[in-house]
């Protein structure tokens, strides 16, 4: 846990958090300024209403604000949530923790084994076939030897036989000789 590794790591990862989140507050201000020029052009005088989760100053109706996509984003990446076990976290640091503990993969795997059952996958690639890429065979073999040439293992095969035979037959007149 002390490693430089591990350090390295957890340092990325906490910029990476930061950048994501610095990232979304500045277009949700964008996005919070033109609504401001919008209202302002329409004479509309809206109060200013602070929310917590954004830490944004808006100018609209709470219900829309919470409704508001950029909302909705935020409140997700400060307090997410893992479907496959079923558990909120109150940081997206503990979220990421969380990711990489033993017991989520293993719940993880679980649910992929459980969701793509073995023969389905063989069925989905079934489907996805290119008919170009097929080889005619012939009754044995793949069709590309011609019947009458050999291969270089039959031809060496044959050789070790001819030098066997040859063998034998000279141990055989050796014996008739004596």
């Amino acid at each position: 846990m002390g490693s430089t590794k591990h350090l390295a790591a957890m340092s990325t990862l906490s910029a990476k958090l930061r950048k994501t989140f610095a990232t979304m507050r500045l277009e949700q201000r964008k996005m919070q300024k033109v609504l401001d020029e919008e209202a302002k052009s329409l004479n509309m005088r809206l109060r200013t209403v602070f929310c917590n989760v954004c830490k944004l100053n808006y100018r609209t109706l709470k219900s829309q604000h919470q409704n508001s996509a950029s909302h909705k984003k935020m409140r997700e990446f400060q307090a997410p949530y893992c479907r496959v076990c079923r558990v909120g976290y109150k940081s997206s640091w503990a979220y990421e923790v969380h990711l990489c503990e033993l017991q989520h993969i293993k719940r993880k795997a679980r649910l992929e084994r459980l969701s793509n059952p073995p023969g389905a996958k063989d069925l989905d690639e079934d489907i996805n076939l290119d008919t170009n890429n097929f080889m005619v065979l012939d009754a044995v073999g793949s069709g590309d030897d011609s019947e009458g040439e050999k291969t270089e293992n039959e031809v060496a095969e044959e050789k070790a036989d001819d030098v066997k035979e040859k063998i034998k037959d000279g141990s055989k007149e050796k014996k008739k000789k004596e």
